[in-house]
């Protein structure tokens, strides 16, 4: 049957739901584990909706033996399987398929010996098999496995999604790199492309055809990945995305606005704009040096209908010209006065705040003052932080964008902080590892080209009502980039954006047909994210304005709902090590009786004492980070202070799912599991339940997942696991219990106990 080199035998197992497009590879010899991942690489061609993949897997043998082993990869719902290659010894060999009579047998089989519960993922669709031989020590076997579909439109958007990994628990960790590079081709103009999964990288080849790319090394392969955008060409896009599960409660909604992929020369809005650098005695060293790069990038990359001036400050405050002058002639006597930069003396902070403010305003022309700074006000007419702030708001006038940029841990970030909000800017910190220059550069590239100004958003009509639209006041529109907004809204029915906006001093308008339903299943991360920026903004609030009791209830209220975890909402272990509890009001606790229950009745698999311990010294380091983050909350300055504004930006502009921190809470199956003891325990289990305890892998085990399919989304949380059936009702998962269970049992695991 083998053949040489290596012996190809192909299986496909038809299935039920979706599969993860993520292979791996399971040596023969049952005292060994799944080999790892050094490599992940995924290559899609996108034309007109039709897809074609390539996905790339080196998988490495760490051990000292010749390896036999059984490849598996799940081919996504709806593709169709068009290559599979493996590279021996530097040749692309191919195979052969044969029949599927065993595949229940032997995926059965590779759970047991895994004890992997994220293998249910594989019932998902049909998956491919492959004997593989030989592997040799201690190295490296590459798979490229190849497959076609095609993309789906719903609600104006077109959707395509990679399936890396669909359970709750979270993947393998690919030792090198791993990366997603997707390259769309259509008819039309590709507009507002987006993805809520991965932060990705977008490179334009005209206004139909794009490039997404996303790249990480030590990667965990634990969110799938997903990709929107839209078909049109028109001179500022709009999509609109809604989620509405409950049509009693508000729902939610995305819009995505971006300007015309090639902008017409009229388009790009001519600026007025002030650099201010500190050159107080601090910024010596590599620090002036890094500063003048950054200016230097930035005066190179003006337009040419922009005009722009420089001033530097430390205990006097000195400016360039003292006028604004034309770009286009200037920019080379701009670059010699920036290289005879020094740094010394004091941090008149306010003097040059007024200062680039007092330049005279053009009302065609939007005003930009880009702020850089490492340290807190020394010298000049007040050093007062909140005076300061005061007087850069009164002072500003309409048009007028402040962008701070604070160095180091030593800056005030509630004076910074402060003066971008009233500056309707954004501020940015570089911690003393990063590079000055890289920091500013990526800023001005980003914001060196504004399209529209002094955004303005409704939905007309008396239908529709929007709410908590965040951010707020909107941004300003920039070539190549899009506005990511997230809100809720009431009432229900089609209604008319209207989006206004200035552009070189024109005031343009724009209309958009919607419609708000009333209920919506679909894009279920939209909700989510939402809530992440309400919450960003509200603790943003008390930090720069002090705590209230409505602050407060509603960060608590909305973290205990979206399982974000916050300064007042983290999941912790109580000193005993017996339970959880949330801090302000986020409680969630097993009691004592219940924990005897689960000591007495579940036998995790692991060694329970030592993942416990583990489990322990990770939470309480999550608890040591948010414990900075409120310590950080209320301080001004420091590292913590810098690493909270930091966050709390992150939070305010959130546009991803989250999943890089270590999983206390997660969801799965309509309800919470927690992490308790080793084991996952859904929170509505208490002591009084009536506990049925079925082996892991067991002949009860696959009997309960082929009759009740709706608990595989709970089983593939863990491969131990408590999941409440019904009312007063329990099953646990683990390495002990019941190897046989009768149609009977099944059945009355989902009767409500009564009392």
């Amino acid at each position: 049957m083998f053949r040489t080199p290596a012996a190809l035998a192909f299986l496909f197992i038809a299935a039920a739901s979706t599969a993860a497009a993520q292979g791996i590879v399971i040596p023969n010899e049952p005292d060994l584990p799944p080999l790892g991942i050094d490599r992940y690489a995924v290559r899609t061609e996108i034309d007109h909706q039709a897809a074609t993949t390539s996905v790339e897997q080196v998988f490495v043998n760490n051990t000292t033996r010749r390896l036999e082993a059984q490849y598996l990869f799940p081919i996504p719902k709806g593709a169709a399987l068009t290559g599979f290659t493996l590279k021996i010894d530097g040749k692309e060999t191919s195979g052969e398929m044969i029949e599927k009579d065993k595949a229940r047998h032997i995926y059965q089989s590779l759970v047991q010996r895994t004890r992997d519960a994220g293998l249910l993922e594989y019932l998902g669709g049909e998956i491919f098999r492959a004997n593989i031989f030989p592997i040799e020590p201690n190295a490296k076997q590459t798979v490229i496995i190849r497959f076609a579909s095609t993309v789906t439109s719903d609600s104006g958007l077109i959707r395509y999604l990679h399936p890396v990994r669909a359970g709750a628990r979270r993947g393998p960790v690919v030792l090198g790199e791993s990366s997603i590079d997707v390259t769309i081709r259509g008819s039309r103009a590709i507009e507002n492309l987006y993805s809520p999964s991965h932060p990705v990288k977008i490179a334009r080849a005209g206004d139909k055809e794009a490039r997404v790319a996303w790249m990480q090394k030590n990667a965990t392969l634990h969110r799938d990945f997903e990709l929107y955008w839209s078909q049109g060409g028109k001179s500022v896009a709009l999509d609109l995305v809604t989620h509405r599960p409950d049509p009693t409660e508000p729902g939610s909604f995305m819009m995505l606005i971006s300007p015309g992929s090639r902008l017409q020369p009229g388009q790009v809005v001519e600026r007025d704009v002030v650099f201010v650098v500190d050159t107080s005695g601090s910024m010596g060293g590599p620090k002036i040096e890094q500063a003048r790069n950054a200016l230097q990038h930035c005066v190179k990359n003006l337009n040419d209908g922009d005009r722009f001036d420089i001033v530097r400050f430390s205990s006097d405050i000195e400016a360039w010209k003292g006028e604004f002058v034309p770009a286009k002639d200037m920019k080379g006597a701009a670059a010699a006065w920036i290289d005879k930069l020094k740094a010394a003396g004091g941090t008149n902070i306010s003097g040059a705040l007024q200062t680039a403010l007092k330049y005279p305003v053009d009302a065609n022309r939007p005003g930009v003052v880009v702020f850089l700074t490492d340290g807190k006000p020394t010298v000049g007419e007040t050093v007062d932080p909140k005076e300061i702030v005061r007087r850069t708001g009164a002072q500003r006038a309409a048009g007028v964008r402040v962008f701070t940029f604070g160095v180091g841990y030593d800056v005030d970030t509630h004076l910074l902080d402060g003066v971008s909000e009233v500056g309707r800017g954004v501020s940015e910190y570089v911690r003393p590892e990063e590079d000055i220059a890289v920091k500013v550069g990526a800023f001005w590239e980003k914001a060196g080209r504004p399209v529209l100004t002094d955004l303005a958003m409704e939905a007309a009509g008396d239908k529709v009502r929007l709410a908590h639209v965040h951010p707020s006041p909107l941004p300003d529109l920039f070539a190549g980039t899009q506005l990511v907004l997230f809100g809720r809204y009431t009432g229900d029915g089609p209604a008319t954006v209207r989006l206004t906006g200035t552009v070189n001093g024109r005031k343009e308008a724009f209309a958009f047909e919607a419609s708000f339903p009333s209920t919506q299943a679909k894009f279920a991360f939209v909700e989510p994210l939402w809530a992440r920026r309400r919450i960003g903004s509200l603790l943003d609030a008390i930090r720069l304005h002090g705590e209230s009791k409505e602050l407060v209830d509603e960060v608590v209220a909305l973290a205990k709902r979206y399982d974000v975890q916050t300064p007042y909402t983290s999941w912790i272990i109580t000193e005993d090590g017996t339970s959880f509890a949330g801090r302000s009001g986020g409680a969630l606790a097993f009691d004592r009786k219940a924990d005897e229950k689960l000591r007495w009745a579940v036998k995790p698999a692991a060694a329970p004492e030592a993942e416990r311990a583990a489990e322990e010294r990770a939470q309480r380091d999550e608890y040591e980070k948010d414990k900075s983050f409120k310590d950080g909350l209320s301080k001004k300055e420091g590292k913590a202070a810098v690493e909270a504004a930091t966050s709390l930006r992150r939070l305010k502009e959130a546009d991803k799912s989250d999943g890089g921190r270590f999983a206390v809470v997660v969801k799965a199956a309509g309800t919470r599991f927690i992490r308790y003891r080793s084991v996952w325990v859904d929170e509505r289990f208490d002591a009084e339940s009536e506990l049925t305890t079925v082996k892991f892998g067991s002949a009860a085990y696959f009997k309960l997942i082929e009759r009740k399919p709706d608990l595989v989304d709970a089983l593939k949380v863990g491969s131990d696991v408590v999941f409440v059936t019904a009312k007063g009702r329990a099953l646990a998962v683990c390495a002990e219990g019941l190897e046989e269970i009768t149609d009977e049992q099944i059945e009355a695991l989902y009767q409500a106990v009564v009392k």
